[in-house]
């Protein structure tokens, strides 16, 4: 277990090459499920199944089952690389693009899913100002890092997801909102359409 000041990182071994990833943060980080995607690709690790959760106004819960692509086992020193990462992601030190500039084979082998069918549902929830968004596609490494990117950079908070693959079908349920509960538009949404589009 890796404890620090604002989260808590534990990996539990499943089974073969899989572990229960559970991520406590006490912080409501602008992006964290970005940026933990991305330090999980990085490092050869694809993500098989997530629960995302906001526990309250300042924490998420996120549970995640990740296989690594290497062979590697989740010990101490991967739990030291995964925690190194986040923090230079939380803290700003430095940016994703920047940080992924930094392994320029996992650049290089991402791309979109061409080929492949993308089906995205959009609906107005009951709860002031949140969608519900559903997406099936093809999975391939990466590809939570790319979904929540999007969400990043129109601000919009994840309030809750899940993530479930099924023979390299991938199918995920994001709840969100505006950033601080902010209401989006019909430009907003359509716009966040298609960046998913583009970077699925």
């Amino acid at each position: 277990m890796i404890l620090e000041a604002r989260y808590n990182l534990v990996a539990i071994p499943a089974s073969n090459q899989q572990y229960e990833l559970y991520f406590n943060s006490k912080a409501n980080d602008k992006g964290v499920l970005h940026r933990l995607a991305a330090v999980l690709y990085v490092n050869n690790w694809n993500i098989i199944s997530a629960k995302a959760t906001k526990l309250h106004d300042s924490a998420i819960e996120d549970i995640i089952v990740i296989e690594s692509l290497s062979g590697k086992k989740f010990d101490k020193k991967m739990k030291t690389r995964i925690s190194q990462g986040l923090d230079w992601l939380l803290d700003r030190e430095i940016s994703i693009n920047d940080f992924l500039q930094n392994f320029p084979e996992k650049t290089r082998i991402r791309n979109a899913n061409e080929g492949y069918s993308t089906d995205i549902k959009i609906r107005k929830d009951i709860h002031e100002g949140q969608l519900s968004i559903e997406i099936q596609t093809h999975d391939r490494p990466g590809l939570l890092m790319d979904i929540t990117k999007v969400f990043d950079l129109l601000s919009i908070d994840i309030i809750e997801f899940e993530a479930n693959v099924f023979e390299n079908k991938v199918r995920d349920f994001f709840q969100v909102a505006g950033e601080g509960g902010r209401v989006l538009d019909e430009r907003t949404i359509e716009w966040m359409r298609e960046m998913l589009m583009k970077n699925i």
